[in-house]
């Protein structure tokens, strides 16, 4: 009878951890394994992570390798680049490009502008939803609001860098929307490969391990 409890006592702690694994919820911001609205499990679906030759780049914290993508740029990739605006002018600048994120108020040589909450503009029949923007500086403008650009491009070496005014734009809750954003993410990209630079809890980290996600 003690081995018959025993062994039903095992089998529940092996169910246990599976069930901790597969179902317990992530709830970090940007994270892939977040189906929530505030994750990219979206994203990383759609993208499929099938093809090396482009990447969405989101970074959110200061542990990046700037020689890797420049080197990943210079090789004639397409790289899309968004996250928290101190960290990505850092990293632009220890690439040496001349792009950068500037502050919520915008001014030109005549006036102050203040940037709203959440920008949405129409580009190519799309309607699109940037949240949170911070004005770009440098490259050739893609989409541009009344005021400042929102995308803007620039060639390195043999590839492109996108830069996106807010990495708020490529969450669940702005992608599985009224809004046309995942359409203009296919656009420039296709399909491509998924990095969320954030700090990740070791469950997430065997999730990738596992195939999971």
């Amino acid at each position: 009878m003690a081995k018959v409890i025993g062994l039903l006592l095992s089998i529940a702690v092996v169910v246990g951890v599976l069930l901790l694994i597969l179902e317990f919820p992530v709830n970090l911001q940007f994270s892939p394994a977040n189906n929530g609205p505030y994750g990219t499990s979206a994203l990383l679906k759609e993208l499929g992570n099938s093809t090396k030759s482009s990447m969405i780049y989101i970074v959110e914290t200061p542990n990046y390798d700037p020689s890797y993508l420049l080197h990943y740029l210079e090789s004639g990739n397409t790289l899309v680049l968004a996250g928290n605006a101190t960290y990505v002018n850092a990293l632009l600048r220890s690439m040496n490009i001349s792009i950068i994120l500037g502050n919520d108020v915008y001014s030109n040589s005549t006036s102050y502008y203040c940037v709203p909450e959440n920008v949405i503009t129409s580009y190519d029949g799309m309607s699109l939803v940037f949240p949170d923007p911070h004005p770009i500086l440098g490259g050739v403008p893609l989409i541009i609001s009344s005021k400042f650009s929102l995308v803007s491009e620039v060639s390195v070496g043999k590839g492109k860098l996108i830069v996106f005014s807010t990495p708020l734009f490529f969450l669940n809750r702005f992608l599985n929307s009224d809004y046309d954003n995942m359409a203009y993410i296919k656009e420039i990209v296709g399909n491509g490969v998924l990095v969320v630079n954030i700090p990740q809890p070791p469950l997430v980290t065997l999730r990738y391990q596992l195939g999971l996600i």
